[in-house]
């Protein structure tokens, strides 16, 4: 067996095992989300005791010299190795996110592009979890480099499929895009991370509200999403002005790791918008379900407002599209 064979048998190894898998992941997706939010108020009660025994310094240095001010959690409350240990773990729900949409990739057989974004919203869950960890200024700018790729991701889902017209320029910019943004973040420009996030996300807004104001279904989905991220941009916010008020009353809903759990929920909600909208314009059409009930929900129902979405099938040639050379093609859904 030479090394090309091998290769393709363990792809199709992998696409049957997973193709298996997806229906046990989306319904331990739904367990997980679940399961954090109820892991993480029984972390704040757990570890109420530590909230006097705070050290001011751990394993990773003293806050304010060779690492970050921490947020409102005190530093190694929990672990003398772990700075900020409900803001750490909150972000592994991230982490668990990517890997599901790189199932939905991998599952219905979606561009590269949709591999792309779930590797980033990876390394944002990886990236955020060290920063917490250890709050390294390192790790600080890891992490808004990978925040930033994730918002180019979102936002270059949609263009041109392979070996179409403008692909290779919708391409170029994206690299030229992600690189010019990198460097600016590695010379510590002041405001530059808030101003490119802030312009990404309405940029990204405006997109998927145009893509779904006439699909009730996908509309939902993105109505959900900003929902979230409204309550996470609260929750964030609380955490900064309110924290002289949970010191006084010695206890801290840790707000901070509250927002990444709904950040995490709003993400996943995200990524199935665009990929719906990626296999549309691959010429497909796609249907979804509510994770651990399936399709066919009713949009008016309790489940279609508050359950989180899922693609259950896609359906491949539903709708024509031009390409610059058909020979080139061998499979249109790549």
């Amino acid at each position: 067996m030479d090394c090309f064979t091998f290769v393709e048998k363990a792809d199709q190894w992998l696409d049957g095992w997973v193709s298996d898998k997806v229906p046990t992941l989306d319904s331990t997706l739904s367990w997980c989300y679940v399961g954090m939010i109820v892991a993480h108020c029984v972390m704040v009660v757990f570890a109420w005791g530590f909230s006097s025994s705070a050290r001011f310094k751990g394993y990773w240095g003293v806050p304010g010299t060779d690492v970050l001010e921490g947020w409102c959690e005190k530093d190694y409350a929990v672990s003398f190795y772990v700075a900020e240990f409900h803001n750490a773990y909150s972000n592994l729900l991230v982490v668990f996110v990517g890997v599901s949409s790189f199932y939905l990739y991998r599952r219905h057989r979606l561009p590269k592009r949709i591999a792309n974004l779930a590797v980033c919203v990876i390394l944002v869950g990886i990236s955020g979890f060290v920063l917490h960890v250890s709050l390294r200024k390192e790790c600080n700018l890891f992490n808004k480099i990978a925040q930033a790729g994730l918002l180019i991701a979102v936002w270059r889902c949609r263009g041109p499929p392979r070996h179409a017209a403008g692909y290779q320029s919708t391409a170029f910019l994206t690299v030229f895009h992600f690189c010019t943004a990198a460097v600016i973040l590695c010379l510590e420009v002041e405001w530059f991370a808030e101003i490119h996030m802030i312009v990404m996300t309405c940029l990204i807004g405006r997109q998927i509200f145009y893509s779904t104001r006439d699909r009730p279904r996908l509309g939902l989905c993105a109505s959900r999403s900003v929902l979230l991220m409204l309550a996470c941009w609260l929750c964030w916010l609380g955490d900064r002005e309110l924290c002289w008020l949970f010191e006084n009353i010695n206890l801290n809903p840790q707000l901070r790791a509250l927002s990444n759990l709904l950040a995490s929920i709003s993400l996943s909600e995200v990524v199935v918008v665009m990929a719906v909208l990626v296999a549309e314009d691959m010429g497909g059409e796609a249907e979804l379900g509510v994770i651990g009930y399936g399709p066919g929900y009713q949009l008016s129902s309790v489940v279609g407002w508050a359950g989180v979405a899922y693609v259950d099938s896609i359906e491949y040639g539903v709708k024509p599209i031009s390409y610059v050379d058909e020979d080139k093609i061998e499979d249109k859904t790549q």
